[in-house]
């Protein structure tokens, strides 16, 4: 189960996403706005080396430069658009294995542009930063 960003959740926490899984059906007709996340695996050896490859590429300047790389792909995206996009990271943790994800989140504040496709691009661009596919200067 993912948590909060930068938490993990374990198997005891399970009753917290039905209990919000309630909430949101109840809150069904209230508009909160579009988001989209992407969760791009770290793959190391060892939790450890993953959480802080997570932890070290959701820095602030690889932010920065997906944004000017989304703005460059879409010219539509306003400064406020390019606010939405942010970097943080998660744990999964079943039991016996962790997983590591960097989560890509995209929130617009325009209705012009399609969140899915930004948040796809951006998705897949750190999984290539993430794998080595490509110098970009990311971190």
């Amino acid at each position: 189960m993912v948590g909060k960003q930068g938490e993990a959740i374990t198997r005891r926490d399970r009753g917290r996403p039905l209990a919000l899984a309630a909430l949101v059906l109840m809150l069904g007709c209230v508009s909160l706005g579009t988001e989209e996340r992407r969760l791009v695996l770290v793959n190391a050896e060892a939790t450890a080396d993953a959480l802080e490859r997570a932890r070290n590429y959701a820095a602030a300047e690889n932010v920065s430069k997906l944004r000017h790389e989304a703005k460059a792909r879409f010219p539509s995206l306003s400064d406020d658009d390019l606010a939405g996009i942010a970097l943080g990271w998660q744990m999964l943790d079943t039991g016996p294995e962790r997983q590591v994800f960097v989560v890509v989140s995209f929130v617009p504040k325009g209705g012009t542009v399609s969140a899915k496709d930004i948040a796809d691009y951006l998705g897949k661009r750190v999984q290539a930063d993430l794998d080595g596919r490509r110098e970009s200067g990311l971190k």
